[in-house]
């Protein structure tokens, strides 16, 4: 399945772009687990109201291996929008070889904890870490299941052909995007990301997981008109060269009438086409 992540105006363009279910990791900007449960229960009500599915939580916050991990809490949350796959980060190290043995400890518990609840987890990777870590966790966890984010590996100049290579068998959640090499949003297939080549790859290789378009487009959209006012040269910054690009490359112009749900809808059509 193709969805999109929409951390602002869900409710706006959640039927214009004609989504089956949606990821949900913010709500108006705001992370799920820094809203109160009174305040999810109402959001909830207004979703079923609106037709609007819930396909994915995506979670991500930092934890210690030897922090108290509330399995009860997140599950509870996933149980109330009626959603079975849940994503959270993987546990931070401090010292690898003095904590392997409690690292696979700990993931297998969290895998078994949220399965007894009916709940599949899968981790986001953490690109700052070795990936000889990561082998060694896919070697010991044989079903562990991870998100992809192509776009994030090239920022943090990790090879993405490689960590797919590596991770491949893992992985079953890929989140799309790109980047320029000033690390700035940009359309697909023009930045760092290889979002182009990914997309062939996972077609090539029958990927049978899901697909998340993340569009990190927002900022050029709510302010693509300040281009065009005149500019001191000293005031054309990297992310002022960025939104020229896009603009260069979908063809507009300050009178161009571009919404953002129809720029996200241009960016999902073109995942689709390749990923068909």
């Amino acid at each position: 399945m193709i969805s999109v992540y929409l951390d602002n105006g869900i409710l706006n363009y959640y039927q214009e772009l004609k989504l089956p279910s949606l990821p949900l990791r913010k709500i108006n900007g705001k992370k799920i687990l820094k809203i109160p449960e009174k305040e999810l229960t109402e959001i909830v009500a207004q979703f079923k109201k609106d037709k609007i599915k819930v396909g994915w939580l995506d979670l991500p916050f930092d934890y210690l291996l030897t922090a108290d991990f509330e399995t009860d809490k997140l599950s509870d949350i996933a149980k109330l929008f009626n959603v079975n796959h849940l994503f959270i980060n993987l546990p931070k190290l401090i010292d690898f070889n003095a904590e392997k043995k409690l690292l696979i400890e700990v993931l297998k518990s969290l895998i078994r904890k949220f399965k007894q609840n009916k709940i599949k987890l899968s981790f986001h990777i953490d690109y700052q870490i070795d990936s000889a870590i990561l082998a060694f966790i896919i070697t010991e966890i044989k079903d562990l299941n991870l998100v992809f984010d192509a776009a994030k590996c090239a920022i943090f100049e990790k090879s993405i052909s490689a960590y797919y290579r590596l991770l491949k068998n893992n992985i079953d959640i890929v989140v799309f995007y790109d980047v320029n090499e000033d690390n700035e949003p940009t359309l697909l297939g023009y930045g760092k990301a290889q979002t182009m080549e990914m997309a062939e790859r996972l077609k090539l290789n029958k990927f049978k997981g899901d697909v998340l378009f993340d569009c990190n487009l927002s900022n050029y959209h709510e302010k693509r008109l300040n281009l065009y006012k005149k500019r001191l040269p000293f005031f054309k910054g990297k992310q002022h060269k960025s939104h020229l690009f896009i603009e260069e490359k979908l063809a507009l112009t300050k009178e161009s009438d571009l919404t953002y749900g129809e720029l996200v809808s241009l960016q999902l059509n073109l995942l689709e086409k390749i990923l068909k």
